[in-house]
């Protein structure tokens, strides 16, 4: 049985309440992602070779996982609703079918570029656009918890 509590509120003097909220769900480190979409701007793109890819964040502070072909891994950084890719790296060095080979640079090359983004965790996806001011000028990617069949 899981019991849910409210979350804390402050009130300061003048009535004013803040409520504080989940940014980040804990099940993010005990759950297999799929890369499963790529944005650019105001469109996106299905990830042809997705089930070939994971995303495993770790509580050390790591993201392991597979970009298409290679494995690949990265220091990660939570700081609210932002995450921060570092040192992005590739651990293997295959080749694969082509399309592999073409999502996985794409997907290489945005971890390696775009250092923050902000994410959400809604209905167990996460979503991460860099951060922009106008959303029309974003890119990102979109991961799903990867579902055993």
């Amino acid at each position: 049985m899981r019991i849910s509590l409210p979350l804390p509120q402050l009130r300061n003097e003048r009535g004013d309440v803040a409520a504080l909220t989940i940014v980040r769900s804990p099940g993010i480190f005990d759950t297999k992602f799929q890369l499963d979409e790529r944005m650019a701007y105001d469109s996106s793109d299905k990830v042809k070779s997705a089930k070939d890819t994971s995303f495993e964040f770790h509580r050390d502070g790591t993201v392991t996982g597979k970009l298409g072909c290679n494995d690949f891994t990265a220091k990660v950084f939570f700081n609210g609703s932002h995450v921060f890719f570092r040192d992005a790296q590739l651990t293997t060095h295959r080749t694969c079918a082509a399309q592999n080979m073409e999502d996985e640079a794409s997907a290489f090359e945005t971890l390696q570029r775009s250092l923050n983004y902000r994410y959400t965790a809604d209905s167990g996806e996460i979503y991460m656009r860099d951060d922009h001011a106008s959303a029309n000028l974003a890119t990102g990617l979109v991961f799903r918890p990867v579902t055993e069949r």
